[in-house]
């Protein structure tokens, strides 16, 4: 699938699957967005788990087709991955072949409540690949978990973020004054925000501030924000930029891995 426009490419409560075949979204002036409506989810994917039927893109232990190189490209606009507000099944960009994401902005946001007795309202961009690497690249990357209501059992896995297998995971932040933002979910339980990559290692090169800010609500639990790695780490903070780590009110640790 090679999709190029001028304009806004709006995908909302889809499925698009290339079973190993590459797929190249491009926007020349606008922005790129993965959205849906209440009750449902979307999913882009090159990996051969999106079908109509069920989301199986959540069954890590699924023999994903390995190709299907995915390219996202906004270099003047912003690409947002954004799960529904209430009552959805997630959203996400994924990839049996490697991922190249650049724009100006790029947005990941989890919902706010999830599915009645299911959870799982995240958004992730997830590269599947056993070899192939995942580069993001973007002026400003916003990583914002939901969540709102510590009282309900249905406010928990609203999770946004960023996943690479076994691919090298590489994060760019361009230009002077640019930021990586992480918010852990403002209630709720399980709400996180994480950049992670397993056996192929990260590498983030950023051009401005680094803020990792735990959950807000007291009374919650695993609402938190991580940047991690299970092999080689290296962060490169250039033109004066910083990290900041701030912690949340709640309490606990933990990530759900759905579409990771």
């Amino acid at each position: 699938i090679t999709l190029t426009a001028t304009g806004n490419i709006d995908i909302k409560q889809a499925v698009l699957e290339t079973n190993g075949a590459n797929l190249t979204f491009a926007s020349t002036t606008g922005n790129i967005t993965l959205t849906s409506s209440t009750g449902n989810g979307a999913i882009v994917s090159t990996a051969g788990c999106a079908l109509m039927a069920g989301n199986v893109c959540r069954n890590q232990s699924f023999n994903f087709v390995q190709g299907g190189l995915q390219t996202l490209t906004a270099n003047n606009g912003t690409i947002k991955i954004e799960a529904p507000v209430a009552g959805g099944f997630g959203v996400a960009l994924f990839s049996g072949g490697g991922q190249t994401i650049t724009a100006n902005n790029v947005e990941v946001r989890g919902g706010l409540m999830s599915n009645a007795g299911y959870g799982g309202n995240d958004a992730w961009i997830t590269n599947r690949s056993s070899s192939a690497g995942q580069t993001i690249s973007a002026h400003t990357i916003l990583l914002q978990a939901g969540g709102q209501n510590s009282t309900l059992s249905t406010d928990r896995d609203n999770d946004a973020g960023i996943y690479s297998s076994a691919g090298l995971q590489t994060i760019n932040i361009t230009g002077t004054g640019g930021s990586l933002t992480l918010n852990g979910g403002a209630g709720g339980h399980n709400n996180a925000a994480a950049i992670y990559a397993n056996s192929g290692g990260q590498v983030l090169n950023v051009h401005g501030a680094v803020s990792i800010n735990g959950g807000n609500a007291n009374g919650t639990y695993q609402n938190f924000a991580e940047i991690s790695s299970s092999a080689d780490q290296t962060i490169n903070i250039y033109d004066g930029g910083s990290i900041t780590i701030n912690g949340g009110a709640g309490d606990g640790y933990g990530l759900d891995q759905f579409f990771n």
